[in-house]
């Protein structure tokens, strides 16, 4: 059910082996007839949601890295790996400013990055985002900085096969994850011991020692009816798996997004959304154990949600277009072709 390391890391290397000097001839070919697809209005409203750029801008040249600099670094390998699958299609003089990790603050330059917080989370609580990576500064950051691609996607974007049927499961939230950041702690010092509830820090052994309980693979989770999916320093890694279930993903609003698009789920849509502070977990269990059929609409609407990002063409066109779309934006390129 996870994605294979070795074979993503494989993947990786050959591509990075592959002479690049002829691929910016093969995104030409590529992308010569999506103006004609039927979905291309689709396919610009997703290029629009992730490359928000829309004033031309000119990037730092001492701090923005050339394409080809991907080649010559270890650090953050599946970063690269995933970067590079598409930035390889472009001219490697090409320049651009990478923001790596889990990036919970909207970026200071014009930089392609996997998360940043949602929009309107972002307005309503700009002043307590934290700006830049650590740097805090009065004046803050177009949101439109934030240029999202599909990153660490060997982690974050696994979805699966579930072969329980809902009403087979028990009747139960389940969660295996690190317990660090403090709503994170908040929510298990409130429901660790809840009898509705199967929770267990698999992190450090060295805190919440009450907590600790052995990972699992994914197929462990299956056999209950609900899985919570918290943000962790962005977004929530197991969202993407969990919504592709035959379980009910339980979590409060998300306040960071990656190419997902987490920023278009619906609550109660999607999901089932709980309250910020956690205090309606139980009566929420309650609801849904009293009524299956919400339960298994939710879940439909999330298996449809996500069919989206099956279709790996048209994913790939996506990926090329916003990067199409920031290098237009920092004077790289002389048009736009949607």
């Amino acid at each position: 059910m996870k994605n294979n390391y070795f074979l993503y890391n494989l993947k990786g290397i050959l591509r990075m082996l592959t002479p690049a000097i002829f691929l910016p001839k093969n995104r030409e070919r590529f992308l010569a007839n999506c103006q004609s697809r039927d979905d291309i209005d689709y396919i610009k409203s997703r290029v629009d949601y992730y490359c928000q750029l829309d004033t031309l801008l000119a990037l730092n040249e001492n701090e923005a890295k050339r394409l080809d600099f991907v080649r010559f670094t270890r650090k953050k390998t599946v970063y690269f790996f995933d970067t590079y699958e598409w930035t390889r299609y472009f001219p490697q003089d090409f320049k651009a400013h990478f923001e790596f990790g889990d990036v919970n603050f909207v970026c200071p330059k014009p930089s392609i990055t996997k998360s940043r917080p949602i929009k309107a989370y972002y307005k309503s609580h700009c002043e307590q985002l934290v700006v830049g990576g650590g740097h805090n500064t009065q004046k803050q950051p177009p949101f439109s900085y934030s240029t999202l691609l599909n990153l660490e996607k060997v982690r974050h974007f696994t979805f699966i096969n579930d072969p329980y049927a809902f009403e087979n499961k028990q009747n139960k939230l389940f969660y295996r994850g690190g317990i660090y950041q403090p709503h994170r702690t908040r929510f298990f010092e409130k429901h660790f011991n809840s009898p509705l509830c199967d929770l267990g820090h698999t992190g450090s052994k060295k805190v919440h020692h009450l907590w600790q309980k052995p990972k699992i693979n994914i197929s462990k989770h299956l056999p209950y009816k609900f899985l919570l999916s918290l943000e962790g320093n962005d977004v929530a890694s197991n969202l993407k798996w969990v919504m592709s279930s035959n379980s009910l993903a339980i979590m409060p609003n998300p306040k960071f997004e990656t190419w997902f698009m987490e920023g278009t789920l619906i609550p109660n849509v999607h999901y089932a959304q709980i309250r910020d502070d956690y205090e309606d977990l139980e009566e929420r269990l309650e609801y849904f154990i009293k009524h299956p059929h919400d339960a298994k609409e939710i879940i439909h609407n999330a298996h449809e949600y996500i069919k989206q990002f099956f279709d790996a063409k048209r994913e790939a066109i996506i990926s090329l277009l916003v990067l199409e779309k920031y290098f237009y934006y920092t004077g790289q390129i002389e048009s736009l072709r949607i």
